[in-house]
């Protein structure tokens, strides 16, 4: 070695191993680095279609021993609609048809539309001409059972009024005579002159009022549903020719009313004149309103209840004057009648007639 050399001291050589570090480390780094990249294999691409279904897919979980199983879905039935409920209709009898009885069906709206029919008429003056002088009803006895006359002023027939059958001879070989009863008040012997018709199977016609009426609802439902007619009779038994016209009609459509509220019924066309009192201008009235007016062409003292005939006379009357198509009046409330009318039956029978109904006087007209 050469004196003028100097000799290196490893203290020297630190700072030169300093800046090596940073650069040897650097350099692992990157070894390490490389080694991994090459020793890890790359994932293989999905396709698409499968990486989605993937996403998507919802992990499955396991089932839980201790939960209640799900019920499963029972479709909910369709409702069935409950049905509108409709009130059955209070049930009234029908009687059973007279032998011969003219079938005549008329509702309660067919009086009604009568009814304001005529107060139209009224309103307008259309009953004006017609006469309203009053007459008291008669008729003209005849001996030989004759049929009966009559002092009416002018054709009651045309008017739909009668007071006999005058084409009975021509009607049937038997003679035919009709049985009347004006009911006026109630009495318990319409009852016993049910019994009586009942038992001699006769059907006959009551001409009602509505004080009968109102007082005597279940005998009036009998008469019917034993055959017999409901004729009109008024609500209070007044004379119609004096009265007002609208009086008139209210006296008529007022029982017709009652009758329909209280027993569920329609009167038949029949109508009596209280007291048989008429006009021309009451019986076009009345007939507008939709009845046949029955007056009489027999007739005894009855309606007295102070001077009631005896049973022989009631007999031995009819027996006089009977003839072929007659209409009898007679009263309900006449013990007389209760006890004559099984021989007063009896009798007619055995000469020869039969007991008719007023609808045998209809026509297709009325």
């Amino acid at each position: 070695m050469n004196r003028n050399e100097k000799k290196l001291s490893p203290l020297m050589l630190i700072p030169a191993m300093a800046c090596m570090v940073p650069i040897l480390v650097m350099a692992i780094i990157y070894y390490v680095n490389i080694t991994v990249k090459t020793e890890t294999p790359l994932p293989t691409p999905t396709p698409k279609a499968v990486q989605s279904a993937e996403v998507t897919k919802a992990p499955e979980k396991e089932a839980d021993p201790t939960a209640s199983p799900t019920p499963t879905n029972t479709p909910t039935p369709t409702l069935t609609p409950t049905p509108t409920f409709t009130p059955t209709p209070t049930f009234t009898p029908t009687p059973t048809p007279t032998p011969g009885l003219k079938e005549l069906s008329r509702e309660q709206n067919y009086y009604d539309t009568r009814k304001e029919t005529v107060l139209a008429k009224l309103s307008a003056g259309e009953y004006e001409e017609l006469s309203n002088t009053g007459k008291n009803w008669s008729f003209k006895r005849v001996k030989d059972h004759q049929k009966a006359g009559n002092w009416a002023p002018f054709d009651i027939t045309e008017y739909d009024c009668f007071y006999l059958d005058k084409d009975a001879d021509e009607k049937a070989e038997d003679k035919v005579i009709y049985l009347t009863l004006d009911c006026g008040y109630p009495t318990k012997n319409t009852a016993k002159m049910l019994d009586v018709f009942k038992e001699k199977d006769v059907h006959v016609t009551f001409f009602c009022t509505k004080m009968f009426l109102e007082k005597s609802v279940d005998m009036v439902k009998r008469m019917r549903d034993e055959g017999h007619n409901i004729g009109n009779h008024t609500c209070t038994h007044q004379y119609l020719t004096k009265i007002s016209s609208e009086e008139v009609v209210e006296e008529i459509t007022g029982f017709e009313e009652r009758l329909y509220e209280l027993a569920g019924m329609t009167p038949d066309p029949f109508f009596r004149c209280p007291g048989g009192n008429y006009s021309p201008k009451v019986l076009q009235m009345i007939k507008d309103l939709g009845y046949s007016t029955y007056q009489w062409s027999i007739a005894y003292g009855d309606y007295d209840k102070d001077n009631q005939p005896t049973v022989e006379y009631v007999v031995d009357h009819i027996k006089e004057n009977y003839h072929n198509g007659a209409i009898i009046l007679m009263h309900n409330d006449s013990p007389a009648n209760v006890e004559a009318m099984p021989a007063v039956i009896d009798m007619l029978r055995e000469e020869g007639f039969t007991f008719g109904n007023l609808y045998d006087f209809m026509t297709d007209e009325n």
